[in-house]
């Protein structure tokens, strides 16, 4: 924490995580700003803690859903209760967008989930579900958040807001001493507005093969909306919002939305579970190449083992096609 001092931390915690050749701890800081954030990231750049220098860069969004034709009176009750054997952790209604030429008014829903896992299954479910008295269809968010509207002289105009993928209020810390307190990271921060600070704590006896220190993995949260400046890290800039790009793609994020809705109408995912009973195979039955496809599929999509051999298996047993299908990208 001390590296935080000056940038407000209210919280911090230190939780364990481990890795099969060594000890890999994860830190965790939240702020009350995405500017705070911003500019905390600036701050850090370069810094030594604990006679190493971490590597401080954005998070990624969570999972997500959208749910379109949501009638405007729904709560946020009526959706948790909705999506109940799923683990919601956050939703964000866009504005009531009025639809025709009626006086009818809809909203959409961003719906986030603690795993790609679980915001497939309920994305697959919710698809033309009723909703307080609306058939409502669900997509996977994809990292567009709800929608924006122009008004015009009759009707509002529907318009698409891309979003990074990133997320603005909390910062990934790798390369961190797994030897530093949290009370030493969150002053690095004091200054802005961290709300939240965690890092694992050790949890194995270090052999005597074992280097003596050991590299962790730190995560900060904020809490505003961006900055306009253009985001730094220390790997490499992923989204900058003057040009409304994305350096993984180098086109721009509305042309890449389009793409993903019709990569999406056209690949919809199956369900896993269906797949499972027609065609039930176990993991050693796949080659070398397809194990370690299956493997990266499951990591890049947070699922489990069996869910990406399904998946995997939907997909016709192409990396690219199963990732496409998931994200949409």
């Amino acid at each position: 924490m001390l590296i935080f001092q000056g940038f407000n931390v209210t919280k911090c915690r230190i939780n364990p995580k481990q890795s099969a050749k060594s000890l890999i701890t994860t830190a965790v800081a939240h702020f009350s700003t995405t500017e705070d954030a911003h500019q905390a990231l600036l701050h850090v750049n370069g810094i030594m803690i604990d006679r190493i220098k971490p590597q401080f860069n954005y998070g990624k969004k969570n999972p997500r859903i959208i749910l379109h034709n949501v009638n405007p009176e729904t709560t946020k009750e009526q959706i948790k209760q909705f999506f109940s054997t799923d683990n919601v952790i956050n939703m964000e209604f866009s504005p009531a967008v009025k639809i025709d030429k009626g006086e009818k008014f809809m909203k959409q829903v961003a719906v986030e989930f603690s795993s790609m896992e679980s915001a497939i299954s309920a994305q697959l479910r919710a698809n033309n579900q009723y909703l307080n008295g609306n058939i409502i269809t669900a997509e996977l968010g994809n990292g567009y958040l709800t929608i924006n509207t122009t008004p015009s002289q009759k009707n509002p105009i529907q318009k698409i807001v891309p979003q990074s993928q990133l997320d603005l209020k909390r910062l990934i810390i790798k390369n961190l001493n797994p030897l530093t307190t949290f009370i030493s990271l969150e002053k690095v921060f004091l200054a802005f507005n961290c709300i939240e600070c965690s890092i694992p704590q050790p949890t194995q006896t270090q052999t005597k093969s074992e280097s003596p220190i050991r590299t962790s993995k730190s995560k900060l949260i904020f809490d505003s909306p961006p900055s306009q400046n253009k985001i730094h890290s220390s790997d490499k800039e992923l989204f900058n919002p003057a040009n409304g790009k994305s350096s993984l793609h180098n086109t721009p994020l509305i042309e890449q939305r389009d793409a993903t809705v019709n990569n999406y109408n056209s690949h919809q995912f199956p369900n896993p579970e269906r797949i499972m009973k027609i065609e039930n195979v176990s993991f050693d039955e796949f080659t070398k190449q397809q194990q370690i496809e299956i493997t990266e599929l499951s990591e890049i999509a947070q699922l489990t083992k069996d869910v990406a051999i399904q998946c995997y298996l939907a997909s016709g047993k192409k990396l690219t096609i199963a990732i496409t299908n998931i994200f949409g990208q």
